[in-house]
């Protein structure tokens, strides 16, 4: 079940936030002219020593045009990566970049209404972040998150918005279906199982969206992301 209400002014920071969050291209050139200065330290270290070992003078003809033309040469590869990868980013974000738009411009959040049964909290690695993944009436599994604790947190605390509970809310942009938050909505949940994510699952895209659809059968969410 959903209904629809205007935006908070935080749905709408978030909403904000990753309209304009995309990389800009001089984050790609200087990400391929590091790699450019890089590629030429290694050719200094393998070539250019020992050719200059060799008596080699790079300030003479023809070996300063050669140098010239290999400095040229290298950068210009790393900028044709940096702007190809930069195509294919901004082919990739494009379309959510629009729906972000659309959402703003409408100025309502979609908010869906869940019924829980059973939540397993998990904590993400290094920084100790907390999210849930929760599992419906229906049977469905929602991952729901993230939270930074304050260093003084008791670890059965219940979240923001008193989340988790067995009814609670989730706000969603319309077109983007960017999670904005979630707020309980009942009685308390505990959490019938912790554990901390594995490194792989946290860092290596395994997760789902905050927000997202667990495809994951619910006895084996623990082995899968841990």
């Amino acid at each position: 079940m959903s209904a629809t209400r205007p935006f908070t002014e935080p749905e709408r920071d978030v909403l904000s936030s990753r309209a304009a969050g995309a990389r800009p291209l001089a984050s790609f050139m200087a990400s391929a002219w590091g790699m450019a200065f890089a590629t030429l330290f290694a050719a200094f270290l393998v070539l250019g020593v020992p050719l200059a070992l060799t008596g080699v003078d790079f300030a003479a003809w023809p070996a300063q045009d050669l140098l010239i033309l290999g400095l040229a040469a290298v950068f210009a590869f790393w900028t044709a990566i940096a702007l190809r990868d930069y195509r294919r980013h901004r082919a990739r974000v494009a379309p959510l970049e629009a729906a972000l738009r659309t959402d703003l411009a409408g100025g309502v959040a979609e908010v869906e209404r869940y019924h829980a049964v059973d939540a397993l909290r998990v904590i993400a690695p290094e920084r100790g972040e907390r999210a849930y993944f929760v599992r419906l009436d229906d049977g469905r599994v929602l991952f729901v998150g993230y939270w930074n604790p304050p260093e003084d947190a008791v670890a059965e605390a219940s979240e923001p918005g008193d989340f988790p509970s067995t009814d609670f809310e989730l706000a969603r942009g319309p077109s983007s279906r960017l999670a904005l938050g979630v707020a309980g909505r009942g009685p308390p949940l505990v959490p019938s199982d912790a554990f901390e994510l594995g490194r792989e699952a946290y860092k290596g895209g395994l997760l789902p969206e905050v927000g997202g659809w667990v495809d994951t059968a619910w006895s084996d969410i623990r082995a899968t992301y841990g």
